[in-house]
């Protein structure tokens, strides 16, 4: 018997600056994902990147995939609210297309986002609109942190009336995944690695820090994505 939409897609938003292994992230997910669920993948990214990413989103279990980008004018409907509450509404179509046909509906959602994006715009949608909240449950914030490249970043002192875009990033996430693999063999890797957990934190005292391999996390950690819900 086919699975109704019923019970909510369950979502979680990767962030993490650009380079830090967001997608090499995203695609262990997927593919440590429970074999019953039934994934989807919104990814935010800027005009100016398409086609330079090295790395791609493996598409071969996905029920649905959809690019939002940010042509960085600043409006609303181009970045990133407008075009990522439409793409929510064509997953929900998408999604609701299956189902009528008998098959499984979608059951995970993951957003990648780009790495100067602040994962509280994204999730702010969830809450705000209350068709979307009826079909959507944000369940995690997940930041890939390479220690190394984000710790000048997080110490440094942002201009009158702005904010660090890096604490900013990293401030709602509940799982941080801190990958090594791009970092240099330093001396002080180690040194920064233990100043960087303290500083993430300080700014999420409930998050789970998790090392990485090849960026990689386990999914054990993140309950509604090792089965489904």
């Amino acid at each position: 018997m086919a699975e109704t939409s019923n019970a909510k897609i369950q979502v979680s938003v990767l962030t993490g600056f650009l380079g830090s292994g967001k997608t090499t992230c995203l695609n262990h997910l997927l593919q440590e994902l429970a074999s019953e669920a039934v994934p989807a993948v919104i990814l935010h990214r800027f005009a100016y990147e398409f086609e330079l990413d090295t790395i791609v989103v493996h598409k071969t279990r996905l029920a649905f995939f959809s690019e939002v980008f940010d042509f960085g004018t600043g409006c609303l409907c181009c970045s990133p609210r407008g075009d990522f509450t439409r793409a929510l509404w064509s997953l929900i179509d998408a999604d609701e297309s299956r189902v009528s046909r008998g098959e499984a509906a979608v059951t995970h959602l993951f957003v990648e986002t780009t790495g100067l994006a602040e994962p509280e715009v994204f999730a702010r949608v969830f809450f705000q609109d209350a068709q979307i909240a009826a079909r959507f449950q944000l369940q995690h914030v997940l930041a890939v942190v390479d220690p190394e490249a984000v710790l000048p970043h997080l110490l440094e002192e942002p201009p009158p009336g702005l904010s660090n875009k890096a604490v900013t990033q990293v401030s709602l996430a509940d799982i941080f995944v801190l990958n090594t693999q791009n970092s240099s063999e330093s001396s002080n890797l180690q040194d920064n690695t233990k100043v960087v957990k303290g500083k993430l934190l300080e700014l999420a005292p409930a998050a789970i820090i998790s090392p990485a391999i090849a960026s990689t996390t386990p999914v054990m950690l993140m309950p509604s994505v090792a089965g489904v819900p």
